[in-house]
């Protein structure tokens, strides 16, 4: 893994890229201490905090939690008229609508990446294929294999899509995920003791809703690590962190990896 520091403009300061191959051997300090379980902010929503922690505690990490996102059911009609198919661009997407809907289950679906078809599959959906976390590609995908009549099961924020000529998509939002307005008491004393070694950040919402809550707070920026899922989220982010590492893919194991390559480089003076 290449640790790289810099002071150019524009650039997100100190970047880091980590994949599954990269080292996560213990630390040491001057005084020969290991120090293999820094502390991470998780800001993941309430709804998926045990879990999330559950996976980063495995992995080696003391776990603060800020949640910055609230997920809520919302109220919708499944169309009187059934659709040939079914999009999910979001993991949470289906379990809201199998709940609401079952008899949506038996028409074919389609997922924008391996996460959504895990959740569509464990929620009963007829999974026909599944993307690369692109939205546009599967809808592409889905107009390839003559799709016509598109139901996208969706949140109530989420990305456009280039509908496909031919192609009818229409979006029902069966979730909110409602941004918070503070942070915990405990994670505002954490972060002005220093303690917190970085912050889990994975959309960019609520990247963008970190820093301005952080400001809030009478924090800044330079003095907080970030890992983001993608440049996308980094960027959402905005610049002036102490460091900041991306991860490799869009997951929380891959957001962990980087969190500890993080770790051994600022160590290690790298």
């Amino acid at each position: 893994m290449r640790c790289r520091r810099s002071a150019k403009p524009g650039s997100f300061g100190c970047r880091r890229i980590a994949g599954p191959g990269d080292s996560v051997d213990p630390v040491l300090t001057g005084e020969g201490r290991s120090l293999t379980r820094p502390l991470l902010l998780l800001t993941r929503p309430v709804e998926e905090t045990d879990t999330s922690r559950r996976t980063a505690e495995a992995a080696g990490f003391d776990v603060l939690v800020a949640p910055l996102l609230r997920v809520e059911p919302l109220q919708w009609t499944p169309p009187v008229r059934l659709p040939d198919s079914l999009l999910f661009t979001s993991a949470r997407a289906p379990g809201f609508a199998a709940v609401h809907a079952p008899e949506l289950r038996a028409i074919p679906a389609y997922a924008v990446g391996p996460r959504t078809a895990a959740a569509a599959r464990a929620s009963g959906f007829a999974l026909e294929r599944e993307g690369v976390a692109d939205g546009n590609a599967i809808l592409a995908a889905m107009a390839a294999d003559g799709r016509r009549d598109i139901l996208h099961l969706s949140g109530l924020d989420t990305a456009p899509l280039d509908i496909p000529p031919g192609a009818k998509l229409n979006r029902v939002p069966v979730y909110a995920a409602r941004l918070l307005d503070q942070l915990p008491e405990s994670v505002v004393d954490a972060m002005r003791n220093e303690t917190i070694f970085a912050a889990l950040l994975f959309s960019a919402r609520t990247a963008a809703r970190f820093r301005h809550l952080l400001t809030v707070a009478g924090n800044a920026p330079a003095d907080m690590r970030i890992v983001a899922l993608s440049e996308a989220v980094a960027f959402a982010a905005g610049e002036g962190w102490r460091e900041v590492a991306l991860a490799a893919s869009p997951t929380l194991d891959a957001a962990l990896v980087a969190a500890r390559s993080l770790w051994q480089c600022s160590c290690h003076g790298r």
